[in-house]
């Protein structure tokens, strides 16, 4: 009876035992990680040529221990075989417990907008770059100006979801600086094409919009031109206001920070290519005919807006 009352006790203090275990190692969010491990000495050399010894745990499958030389033969968790001897080694341990973090448990994957209608609307910032190549006359002798300005933009799109990859829309943009002033208006198409595996969405965005620009022009002219009554030059500058009508290609690419229902905050840097199809001056030119002139209009922008 002794003996049956001591193997219950013994089963009750194993159970009692393992449940205490259980409750210290399961702890949430963590991975325990079992290997045998070998210390061995190593050397390090710094600067100044001075080299100390230190000890370094391996990780990995103890093969075989010779108790009588006290040799180690050890597989690391890289696949690679090694032979210890004694004084290679400080200590080994079999079953040795790793605790580390379950990153991936705390990682959270937002769902994205996939089907519906969409809204953006933020800012941007623009660098509008013009360059102008004039062909002499009797009265425009060369061009003398060359334009560049940085106005900030109000921006707007209105579109459908199909699908998560794919977004189409209409957009418009509307520049807030009075040098250059203008807007555009059109179609935007944007193709997410990161796999979904973070909150960090990657996309490239097309745009082909009608754009109307107005910005300061240059030239050097013959004719004498009046600063005051007592001063002037001759050739004069002026500096006329010209209108510019264009078709207007962009590409770029965007970072959305995708936040909760699908919403986002967006990054974007973007080229523009403008086609000019008319140019209206706005302010006298002091002859009847326009100057014989190529221009070319770029634009780079960095845009932020949000996504709903």
């Amino acid at each position: 009876m002794n003996k049956v009352i001591t193997i219950i006790a013994i089963i009750l203090f194993n159970t009692t035992l393992n449940a205490q275990v259980d409750t210290i190692t399961k702890q949430p969010n963590e991975i325990v990680e079992i290997y045998d491990v070998v210390a061995v000495y190593k050397e390090s050399t710094d600067g100044r040529g001075q080299t100390r010894k230190y000890v370094s745990e391996l990780k990995g499958e103890i093969l075989n221990y010779d108790e009588s030389t006290g040799v180690l033969t050890f597989k690391g968790v890289d696949g690679k075989m090694y032979s210890f001897k004694s004084g290679d080694y400080k200590y080994f341990e079999y079953d040795k417990e790793f605790i580390k973090k379950d990153k991936s448990k705390n990682k959270v994957v937002r769902p994205r907008k996939d089907k519906g209608f969409g809204y953006n609307a933020g800012i941007g910032m623009n660098y509008v770059n013009m360059s102008q190549s004039t062909t002499g006359d009797n009265y425009f002798l060369e061009d003398y100006y060359v334009n560049a300005g940085i106005p900030i933009s109000l921006y707007g799109a209105f579109g459908k979801y199909f699908g998560r990859k794919h977004f189409l829309a209409i957009c418009a943009d509307f520049l807030l600086n009075s040098e250059p002033g203008g807007y555009s208006v059109g179609g935007r198409y944007v193709f997410q094409y990161d796999e979904h595996k973070r909150n960090t969405a990657f996309y490239l965005p097309v745009e082909v919009k009608y754009q109307h620009l107005n910005l300061v022009t240059g030239f050097r002219v013959k004719d004498s031109i009046w600063y005051d009554e007592y001063s002037y030059s001759y050739p004069g500058n002026i500096y006329p206001m010209a209108g510019f009508n264009n078709i207007g290609l962009t590409i770029g690419h965007g970072f959305g920070f995708i936040k909760k229902e699908g919403r986002a905050f967006n990054l974007e840097l973007s080229y523009t290519r403008s086609f000019i199809l008319s140019v209206d001056y706005k302010d006298p030119l002091f002859e009847p005919n326009e100057p014989k002139t190529s221009f070319s209009i770029g634009t780079f922008k960095m845009g932020l807006f949000f996504s709903f």
